[in-house]
């Protein structure tokens, strides 16, 4: 675990790679609406290799711990979206994107039964109910729907 002042500590893997020994930056947006959570993390002067392996891999876990002094904590897990390097001034730069629970949102499916002949705004508040979102404006949308003979 690297050391930074007064006794900080900090582990950031991307997949299996341990970036702790490097000079890094991370921020960190966590919400409690139902979108991911994201993380971007900016290392200085990753190796060519491991730029390219990380920046080629498919599904990889990113984490970051933070704390005093081997005291961490786990501060953020997810997906790496995506990595990007480019060179500024004298370093290398790769910035990594992540979100929690991407993978799991892409692949979602909604499953609804609904019979051949039912109206629109029927099935669009249907749909609404079984993902479990608020109705908001989606009650305006169906009788919108239902007015205009949309089929």
């Amino acid at each position: 675990m690297a050391s930074d002042l007064y006794g900080r500590t900090y582990k950031i893997t991307v997949g299996s790679v341990d970036i702790t020994g490097l000079r890094a930056a991370f921020s960190i947006k966590k919400t409690l609406k139902k979108e991911p959570n994201t993380c971007t993390i900016k290392v200085y002067n990753l190796n060519e290799e491991t730029r390219e392996s990380l920046s080629d891999s498919k599904v990889v876990n990113v984490s970051v711990e933070a704390g005093y002094q081997g005291n961490n904590s786990l501060l953020y897990l997810g997906q790496l979206r995506g990595a990007a390097s480019q060179v500024e001034g004298p370093d290398i730069t790769t910035t990594f994107s992540s979100g929690d629970g991407d993978k799991a949102i892409q692949s979602a499916r909604l499953s609804v039964p609904l019979g051949p002949k039912t109206p629109n705004d029927v099935a669009l508040l249907a749909i609404a109910r079984t993902m479990g979102v608020g109705l908001g404006n989606v009650t305006q949308a169906a009788t919108k729907l239902k007015a205009t003979g949309v089929t």
